[in-house]
C-alpha cells in the first residue's frame, strides 16, 4: 500500500488527528500542503477537516 492510499484509509477510518508538514525551511524542503488540505475538505466532513486543521491543536495547547 502506499503512503497517499495509507493516508486515505486513514482519513475513511477517522484516524487523523492533527495534520502537518515535514518542512523546516522556506528554500529546503518547502512545504507542499495545499493539495492535502484541499483534499481533506473536499473529501471529510466540515467539522473532521476543522478538528484536523484547528480544534484539536487547539484543545491540546488550551488542555481542554
Amino acid at each position: 500500500m502506499g503512503l497517499i492510499n495509507l493516508a486515505r484509509m486513514l482519513l475513511k477510518d477517522r484516524l487523523v488527528t492533527f495534520a502537518g508538514s515535514d518542512a523546516h525551511r522556506t528554500t529546503h524542503r518547502t512545504p507542499k500542503i495545499q493539495s492535502g488540505i484541499d483534499y481533506i475538505y473536499a473529501n471529510c466532513d466540515g467539522d473532521y477537516a476543522e478538528a484536523i486543521f484547528y480544534r484539536n491543536a487547539e484543545q491540546l495547547l488550551l488542555r481542554e
